[in-house]
């Protein structure tokens, strides 16, 4: 059978209670998750694209780089789950930010290569990452 008028009002009132709540959680994540973002994935994509540099060191600027990656990955859900919500999602002005660093890897491939690429996104993918945790006083 279906809810009467006030149970859905009630209804209605404890899901806006729990969005509330998600939000004003998500809220007080602390910026050391995007500084923890950033450097990840800086040192990740740097690695791996002077893996492609230093022959030599190849073997261990792969290992470093996957798992600087994996730990990226790692502090990207843990931020994303910690207030059990995604913020970033109907923002423009994120979307736009996170698109730079693709720009910036496209003008170090010209000269240097994949390798530039890599480096390049890396370092300002991280950069991106500090100054918006920077920015909003959370991980995003």
């Amino acid at each position: 059978m279906g809810a009467t008028g006030d149970e859905s009002m009630e209804l209605l009132r404890v899901a806006r209670k729990a969005r509330d709540d998600a939000r004003a959680a998500g809220a007080v994540r602390s910026p050391v998750y995007a500084v923890g973002q950033g450097l990840a994935c800086a040192a990740g994509f740097s690695a791996l694209g002077l893996a492609d540099v230093w022959p030599g060191w190849s073997a261990w600027l792969l290992g470093a780089g996957v798992l600087a990656l994996a730990g990226f990955l790692v502090l990207i859900w843990a931020g994303v789950h910690h207030g059990g919500t995604t913020p970033w999602f109907g923002r423009r002005r994120s979307w736009v930010a996170s698109l730079v660093p693709i720009g910036v890897g496209f003008l170090a491939w010209v000269p240097y290569g994949p390798s530039g690429w890599l480096v390049a996104f890396g370092v300002a993918s991280g950069l991106e990452y500090v100054m918006r945790g920077v920015r909003t006083g959370a991980a995003q």
